[in-house]
């Protein structure tokens, strides 16, 4: 449908373009503000609307929609729209990089618990610049955990290190409580100024009553991008080990990013011992929200993500920042579900991409050939351990040697001749006739 004529009451007439595969929406008495929000419900633009005259001044008007989003965020969208009647919103960018997809990115939501990011960059920050300690005591109440507002009850303390595991790891609201008490509501706020976050509202304790917090998901996608480009200098690694990493688990959307993983696995057929060093170096730090008032439900998602591509003989990481949520639906269960796979769904994509770029991989191996040289200690035995890729670290070992002597190292490209000299070589020419040479010399690391 590309344009609507209003004839009263139900009735229009319409005009259709046949397009296979274009998706087109149609709302009738929206304000003009509601015009906007449903356009970036949808990732869509108008391209027809008909204002209605009502009684006192008031307007409204009948909208046409027509999909504005690339492949991923439709489909993204749809699946989230399919499974709540909250708004909802997914974000996926490279870290100072083009956005990939994503919806609803800059519509301001109640983002919960997620919020506490910002706290965790703020003293993370003061951390960096000598203004506390990791080691300093946190003076909180840790009364009625389970409540979403801590009550000022059971007072204890930690080092601030714990505290900020506590509130990043665990969610606690209490520790999440005294860090905003210890550092200053208005200190943290200014610290989303800093970072760009331009429409990130601290307003009330997290979980407390009050005026609603508000996130959007470009804003913690720009936390995320300031910390990777170093704004916390060397403290970046301690940030984001202080959060959650077990995304093929509970951890990030609950167990849906281990669906993605492994039903591209089997898609692509990658083996067991390709898929495990993909793994290995994919990370997916993150924190959720979830809060409800009434009879609304909020859930939200926000991370940093690192994606290992096989490349040029060598691995090669790439940094995201995403994120997705659910704001004011009205069933709690599909809140959560609509959230979940909007959060893993965002990066199936770029998984697969990264995934495929290791399927024709064949990994470098060890193995033992030849026998040792008897000598005064035995008979020595030379190993390997670690992965023989590039970029990769191997560890050399030798032993039945005789202890504290000098030795060398033989690197050869061949175990079958050296400068047109078959090998194994006896070298009972040098003297040592149940000795051989066993690989070509072409390089030699000398050691004690």
């Amino acid at each position: 449908m590309v344009d609507i004529e209003p004839k009263g009451g139900d009735l229009y007439d319409a005009v259709f373009v046949e397009q296979n595969g274009v998706r087109y929406w149609t709302k009738s008495g929206l304000t003009d503000f509601q015009v906007a929000e449903w356009a970036a419900q949808y990732g869509a633009r108008v391209v027809d609307i008909e204002g209605i005259d009502l009684p006192l001044g008031f307007r409204v008007y009948d909208v046409v929609f027509l999909n504005n989003s690339n492949e991923l965020s439709t489909r993204v969208g749809e699946i989230m729209r399919g499974k709540t009647d909250g708004w909802v919103g997914a974000y996926l960018k490279r870290a100072d990089g083009p956005v990939l997809g994503g919806f609803n990115h800059t519509r301001t939501f109640e983002p919960g618990g997620l919020l506490a990011t910002l706290h965790h960059a703020h003293v993370m920050r003061m951390v960096r610049d000598g203004m506390t300690s990791l080691d300093a005591q946190i003076s909180f109440y840790d009364g009625n955990p389970g409540e979403s507002c801590p009550s000022n009850t059971n007072a204890t303390s930690e080092r601030l290190e714990q505290v900020l595991a506590g509130m990043m790891q665990a969610a606690s609201n209490s520790r999440t409580r005294a860090i905003t008490i210890r550092f200053g509501m208005g200190n943290i706020q200014g610290t989303a100024a800093q970072l760009g976050m331009t429409s990130t509202e601290l307003n009330r304790h997290i979980g407390c009553p009050g005026t609603p917090n508000k996130l959007m998901l470009v804003d913690i996608g720009r936390l995320h991008e300031q910390v990777v480009g170093g704004w916390l200098g060397n403290r970046r690694e301690t940030f984001y080990a202080l959060m959650r990493n077990d995304y093929y688990g509970s951890g990030y959307a609950e167990g849906k990013v281990k669906d993605v993983l492994d039903q591209e696995k089997a898609d692509l057929g990658l083996t067991d011992t390709q898929f495990q060093a993909f793994r290995s170096n994919l990370r997916i730090v993150g924190k959720k929200g979830d809060y409800g008032a009434g009879s609304t439900f909020h859930r939200a998602w926000g991370a940093y993500v690192q994606l290992p591509f096989y490349a040029n003989g060598g691995i090669v990481l790439r940094e995201y920042v995403t994120g997705a949520f659910v704001n004011d639906a009205t069933n709690e269960a599909q809140a959560v579900e609509a959230a979940y796979l909007g959060a893993s769904e965002i990066l199936r994509d770029e998984i697969r991409a990264a995934m495929l770029s290791w399927r024709n991989h064949v990994f470098g191996s060890f193995t033992g050939f030849g026998s040792g040289c008897p000598g005064s200690a035995g008979e020595p035995w030379h190993a390997a351990s670690g992965a023989p890729e590039i970029g990769e670290q191997v560890v050399f070992t030798l032993t039945g040697a005789r202890p504290a002597s000098p030795a060398v190292l033989m690197l050869g490209a061949s175990n079958a001749q050296w400068n047109g000299v078959p090998l194994p070589l006896t070298l009972g020419f040098l003297g040592a006739p149940v000795c051989a040479l066993l690989v070509a010399p072409d390089a030699m690391i000398h050691t004690l």
